[in-house]
């Protein structure tokens, strides 16, 4: 069994990260605003998640697991010190993905949620709509606007399916390689709300947009909107920032 890892609930969330150290988090941010500011922003989305998620597995009846990059730092410093943070296993990313499914399985999570933790505007409700579509022969993935995903949900009551390894991970094919295996697998697709992850300055402004809007939005990912606002990389308006990319997704519930 992976590090503080008990089978004390059915369905677990695993978010993957990793410690934010300057020149390593947030590496294409990085080139443009600079690795302590990219390195600064990535920490205020953990701390955003952290607290989002803590709440909303405590109320929805799940399981929070950080699986952690290999790499120096103690990610409990900044997602709680009570927080489980496995270490992430594997030579690749899709084989790490495989074992984070793996691990969880083994320490008796049947139900099981994957998302990664560049979209710190992720809603709960979209994490409580995975766990729902799961099912035996059915998995939830949420599209990226990139061509990835943001998130994914499997049944592994007696053995994961293997929608990673194989798959090259990073590329603008992954979402639909990933419809492709579960056809292959004989797997339904449950499609959630498509959202875009947070790697380039256009995507700040995106971000931005989202979480200066009226109502809770702001309220939900207060530290990663202090944090823009810190850093200069959002203009101002009336209601708060605006960026210039266009509306962004729904607010985090």
């Amino acid at each position: 069994m992976s590090e503080g890892m008990g089978a004390g609930a059915r369905r677990a969330l695993a978010i993957v990260a990793k410690y934010p150290t300057p020149g390593v988090a947030k590496t294409r941010l990085a080139a443009r605003i600079g690795p302590r500011a990219a390195a600064e922003l990535y920490r205020a989305f953990l701390g955003d998640l952290a607290a989002r998620f803590t709440r909303a597995a405590a109320r929805d009846g799940y399981r929070l697991v950080w699986a952690r990059a290999p790499g120096p730092g103690d990610l409990r410093e900044v997602v709680g010190a009570g927080a489980c943070v496995p270490l992430q296993r594997g030579e690749d990313f899709a084989t790490r993905l495989y074992h984070v499914c793996e691990d969880l399985r083994a320490a008796g999570y049947g139900d099981i949620v994957v998302s990664s933790s560049d979209s710190p505007h992720l809603p709960a409700r979209w994490v409580r709509q995975a766990f729902a579509a799961i099912g035996d022969t059915r998995i939830a993935l949420g599209p990226a606007e990139d061509g990835g995903y943001y998130l994914i949900g499997l049944r592994a009551t007696s053995e994961v399916p293997d929608l990673f390894r194989g798959i090259a991970m990073s590329t603008e094919r992954v979402y639909a390689e990933t419809v492709a295996r579960a056809g292959a697998l004989g797997l339904d697709v449950t499609r959630l709300p498509a959202t875009f992850d947070v790697d380039e300055v256009a995507d700040l402004e995106r971000l931005a947009t989202a979480l200066a809007r009226p109502g809770a939005t702001a309220a939900a990912s207060p530290r990663t909107l202090a944090a823009l606002r810190r850093l200069g990389l959002a203009a101002r308006h009336p209601y708060g920032m605006v960026g210039r990319a266009g509306p962004a997704m729904v607010p985090p519930r």
